[in-house]
């Protein structure tokens, strides 16, 4: 178990009440299991007509016919770690998802949990132990994971539990093979956790922003110029298109059969257009080459292009909606010849979204070629940058699903699309951003170890390469070409999902130290941070594969809602890392974000997104970057209406946090008893003030004593005075103040 006296605590600074609880001075509680040992009897499984079967230890609970896996339970008798039996599971499949099994148990706040089992099974099978939320949306709380051997092994997961609920104590098998399980254990010691923060000057690089569609509103390769790549969709769909130009046909049932290829015999002009031969378009389908941009609703449009093809042949240039229902803005159909010709849409207004497909659709068989797209706003002045920087001055542009990981990059072996990323870069200077982040990683199907593996950034993306030169040329070519302009890499994106990362910890951490190797042969002043997990358990695989002697920082991702549950995450992460003796590395949070787009009023999306800062600042993490500036999506807040350029609450609040504690230093932070938190600052003038509030209930705050505080000011910009000893918070943070001073 991980001795939480190896987590050094600072705690507050004067006139700050911090709660010092350590799990390490209790004896631990067990928590009763039944049947922790696997014992007989157990009983008949059968679900999914069959797909999972067998026998399940009693009292323990199948948990996998969501993820459409195939699995066998049953009995063992032979080779038990103790007792009389031992739970085998065949998995043959783990679906879209993993096999697990469970018991359900109590959670009580305040505690440290640890979890263990017994574990054997498929030499290299991936097996984790996990505590997870009993109910939606299954928060995992406590996980960790090991390679099974062929021998005996305790696997143990430890961590803070703040919160009272019904959780499961689980065995999850993420990969096919077969595990035995046996001997669980659980027990508890009540501990706690207190704000850590950095004590000193803030910079401004601490708030950090992923840009959502800046770079969508960009139209890109215009003169479909290599390189091409695969246009990797299915058998009737094949070829190679443009980089940035992609199929949209597999929709259909049946698909259209078409074959897209560079033509470099007659462009219209450079040295390259797009050939699409289309075979067949079975009825109610459309053979569909586009490009997706972002633009500002309520503007007009003009989309146009050079064609020639078969004599005849019928081509729609297309304006669409990229979202349901599918609206068409701008629809013209064009008969080609054999000669060149420019053809254009009328003018359309956009509505709704914002979000755009240009579309080349071929409602017939026949063979046409594209070249030069123009898309112009109402002035008919070519529309790039149509989407503003974001208002807000951050310090720290993250590059991630921004068109810029290794599949964008460099799409065929030694062939370059730097395009975005200059877009990107240039962008960032000139906003004045300080720092820039980027995100290496996602293989190109050509050096994948896996091209059939596929995620939503391309083919092979997720595998890790066949030959680590073309790693060790890909990091080489992007650090000498940003020295100085990028100084700061992450290794991978969240390896611990599959989506992202198939490959072994082992692999990964070689990746690592190559790329460490390079990366500071380029410019020693670089700094390379770890692999992105959003799980502890696997942060800890990382450390034992002793990734820590080849980052600067640790990175990792929180996405708590409220905000506040961060604290607990940050707590366990901090417990990993003292366990593995890399506690003196800081942590970047380089991820994350709190609420959604449908159940968050305006006003508590606002305090959400500046409580999450907050939060980080709080618990020490040296920086976090917001996922994303932009419209709200499932996971995270919005900052901008459908309108980019006009912002919502959490927009506004933003920039008025960065005012707050532009030039400020942090003097402590504390959470008291009736759970208001306390931020305590010297803001740049040189006065000191105070962010307050509670995210539980609307509370009386006393102000202390030694502090002469005048005036209250709110995250929407309003200032009120201070009247009497104490001011009303809620979940909204409020900066007290020795001085009186307005904020927009």
């Amino acid at each position: 178990m991980t001795r939480v006296d190896r987590w050094q605590r600072r705690c507050a600074a004067l006139l700050f009440v911090a709660l010092c609880v350590s799990g390490a001075a209790h004896a631990a509680t067990p928590v009763e299991l039944a049947n922790p040992g696997m014992e007989p009897p157990y009983y008949a499984v059968n679900l999914d007509n069959g797909a999972i079967s067998g026998y399940l230890a009693n009292w323990w609970t199948e948990n996998s016919s969501w993820a459409g896996a195939t699995v066998q339970y049953s009995e063992d008798n032979i080779n038990p770690h103790s007792g009389s039996a031992s739970q085998k599971v065949v998995v043959t499949s783990v679906g879209t998802g993993r096999v697990q099994f469970y018991q359900p148990f109590q959670l009580q706040a305040g505690n440290i949990y640890t979890a263990s089992v017994w574990l054997r099974g498929t030499p290299g099978t991936e097996a984790s132990l996990v505590i997870q939320q009993g109910s939606p949306p299954y928060a995992t709380y406590i996980q960790n994971s090991l390679a099974l051997t062929a021998d005996w092994q305790q696997l143990t997961a430890t961590g803070y539990i703040a919160t009272n609920e019904l959780a499961y104590l689980m065995v999850a098998i993420s990969t096919p093979g077969t595990l035995w399980a046996d001997d669980f254990a659980l027990s508890f010691a009540p501990g706690s956790f207190v704000p850590t923060p950095r004590i000193g000057p803030i910079p401004t690089s601490f708030f950090g922003m992923h840009v959502e569609n800046f770079l969508e509103s960009q139209l890109l390769n215009s003169g479909f110029e290599p390189p091409y790549v695969s246009a990797g969709v299915n058998n009737p769909i094949s070829g190679s298109t443009a980089v940035n130009w992609y199929d949209n046909s597999s929709w259909g049932v049946p698909n259209p059969t078409v074959t897209y290829s560079e033509d470099t015999d007659n462009p219209h002009s450079g040295t390259s257009s797009q050939k699409v031969s289309v075979q067949t378009v079975p009825h109610n389908t459309l053979v569909q080459l586009v490009q997706s941009l972002t633009v500002i609703p309520g503007q007009t449009y003009t989309f146009s292009a050079w064609l020639r093809g078969d004599a005849e042949m019928k081509v729609n240039l297309v304006l669409q909606d990229n979202n349901t229902p599918y609206t068409y803005y701008a629809d013209t159909q064009v008969t080609l010849t054999g000669a060149w010709q420019q053809f254009t849409t009328p003018a359309a207004t956009v509505k709704d979204t914002g979000s755009l497909l240009l579309m080349f659709q071929a409602p017939q068989a026949g063979t046409f070629w594209v070249d030069d797209v123009q898309f112009t706003d109402a002035s008919g002045a070519p529309v790039s940058g149509g989407v503003p920087w974001p208002a807000a001055k951050f310090g720290t542009l993250r590059l991630w699903d921004s068109g810029t990981s290794w599949t964008s990059l460099e799409p065929q072996q030694g062939v370059w699309n730097w395009e975005p990323l200059d877009i990107w870069v240039a962008a960032a200077e000139q906003h004045g951003v300080q720092d820039i982040l980027l995100t290496l990683g996602q293989t190109p199907p050509w050096a994948s170890a896996n091209p059939d593996d596929v995620n939503y950034i391309g083919a092979g993306a997720p595998a890790p390469p066949t030959d680590n030169q073309y790693w060790r040329d890909y990091i080489t070519a992007v650090a000498q070409r940003y020295k100085g302009r990028i100084r700061n890499y992450e290794i991978w994106n969240e390896p611990n999902d599959p989506t992202y990362y198939t490959g072994t910890v082992d692999e990964l951490a070689e990746l690592t130290a190559e790329a460490y190797s390079i990366i500071k042969s380029v410019d020693p002043g670089n700094t390379v941070l770890s692999p992105a997990a959003y799980a502890p358990g696997y942060l800890s695989q990382l450390l034992q594969a002793g990734i820590a002697s080849n980052v600067d920082m640790i990175a990792y991702h929180f996405y708590e809602t409220p905000p506040e549950a961060a604290a607990a995450d940050i707590a366990n992460v901090n417990l990993v890392m003292a366990a593995n003796g890399v506690s003196a590395i800081p942590l970047w949070a380089t991820e994350g974000a709190s609420g959604d787009n449908t159940t968050v009023p305006e006003s508590l999306a606002a305090a959400y997104l500046v409580r999450k800062y907050l939060v980080q600042l709080a618990f020490g993490s040296i920086r976090f970057d917001w996922y994303a500036w932009g419209k709200a999506t499932t996971f995270c807040v919005g900052t901008e209406e459908n309108d980019p350029r006009v912002l919502t609450e959490a927009g506004r609040a933003f920039g008025i946090l960065l005012n707050w504690l532009h030039g400020a230093s942090l003097t402590g932070a504390s959470i008291d008893s009736s759970y208001t938190w306390q931020i305590g600052l010297t803001l740049a003038d040189g006065n000191h003030a105070l962010i307050v509030w509670n995210p539980n209930a609307t509370v009386p705050f006393t102000i202390p004593a030694a502090l002469h505080f005048v005036s209250q000011h709110d995250i929407f910009g309003n200032a009120t005075p201070v009247e009497g000893s104490s001011v009303s918070i809620g979940g909204s943070p409020v900066l007290l103040m020795s001085h009186q001073q307005r904020w927009r």
